[in-house]
C-alpha cells in the first residue's frame, strides 16, 4: 500500500478589500459601536500588517466573545488626572488605539503633551497599531511595551503628507503585496464574517437588491423588462424539499 502525505497548506493572499469586508462584518457581530467599526478595522489591518495578532485574533469564538464584552464597555477608558495616563479599562488594546491615536495626534499638534503611559490593556503589544494610525497625521510614535501596558512617545511632528502612500507606507504596502494567510484560517474568517448576514431564503432572495419579488413573480421596484432575476431560483428550495431533481435543468 502506497503512504499518501498530506500537501502543505495552501498560502492565499488576500486584498485589502477582501480582508475589510471581512473584518467589519466580524465586529458587527461583536455588536461594535456602528461609529467605531472602521476605526477597529484599521486597527485590525494595522495588526496584520506590522506582523501581530492581526486577523488572526478574531478566529477563536472565545476571542470575538471577549471583544463583544469589551465594545459593551468601550466608555470605561478614560485619561487618568494623574502624569498623561491612559487608563484602558482591562479593554482589548483594539478597543483602545483608536481613540488614544487621535488623542496623543491632538496633543502633539497643539503642543499639550508628547508622551503618554497607557496601562491595565490586553493584548499591550498592540498598542503599536497606534504608530501607522498617528503617522497618517503626521505625527510619528515610538511605543515601548511591558507587561503594563506601554509608553507612547512622540518624536516629531511633520506636515500632513499630501500623498496617501506617504500617509500610511502600511496600508501602500498591502495595497501592492496582499496579506498572507493559510487557507484553512481564511475560511474560519469567512464562516464567522458570514454571521453578519441575513440567513438565505425564499424571503431573503426575494428581499436582496434593488427589487422585491412577491409570491405571484410580479417585481416591484424597476420596471420589468430591465429585471434579470431568475425567478425559478426562487421556487427551488422548495422544490428540492419536495424532491425535484435540478441536474438536468437548463
Amino acid at each position: 500500500m502506497t503512504a499518501h502525505t498530506r500537501s502543505a497548506p495552501r498560502q492565499l493572499c488576500l486584498s485589502v478589500r477582501e480582508a475589510r469586508l471581512v473584518v467589519e462584518r466580524i465586529l458587527l457581530t461583536c455588536d461594535a459601536p456602528a461609529g467605531y467599526v472602521a476605526a477597529v478595522r484599521d486597527t485590525v489591518l494595522a495588526s496584520q500588517g506590522l506582523g501581530l495578532s492581526g486577523m488572526h485574533g478574531l478566529i477563536a469564538v472565545a476571542a470575538r466573545a471577549a471583544l463583544a464584552a469589551d465594545f459593551k464597555r468601550i466608555i470605561e477608558m478614560h485619561e487618568e488626572t494623574t502624569a498623561a495616563t491612559f487608563n484602558g479599562a482591562g479593554l482589548h488594546a483594539w478597543c483602545v488605539v483608536p481613540t488614544l491615536a487621535d488623542l496623543l495626534v491632538a496633543d502633539a499638534r497643539s503642543s499639550r503633551r508628547t508622551s503618554m503611559r497607557v496601562r491595565n490593556v490586553r493584548e499591550p503589544e498592540e498598542l503599536a497599531c497606534a504608530i501607522p494610525i498617528a503617522g497618517r497625521y503626521g505625527v510619528r510614535l515610538r511605543c515601548d511595551i511591558d507587561p503594563e501596558g506601554a509608553n507612547l512617545h512622540v518624536l516629531r511632528i511633520e506636515p500632513q503628507p499630501d500623498s496617501w502612500k506617504a500617509r500610511d507606507p502600511l496600508l501602500a504596502h498591502s495595497l501592492r503585496h496582499g496579506y498572507a494567510m493559510a487557507e484553512d484560517a481564511w475560511w474560519k474568517l469567512y464562516a464567522a464574517s458570514n454571521k453578519a448576514l441575513s440567513p438565505d431564503s425564499i424571503t431573503s432572495r426575494r428581499h436582496a437588491g434593488p427589487t422585491i419579488v412577491q409570491d405571484d413573480g410580479t417585481v416591484i421596484g424597476r420596471a420589468p423588462a430591465d429585471d434579470d432575476t431568475d425567478l425559478a431560483m426562487l421556487r427551488r428550495s422548495q422544490a428540492a424539499a419536495e424532491g425535484v431533481d435540478f441536474s438536468l435543468a437548463p
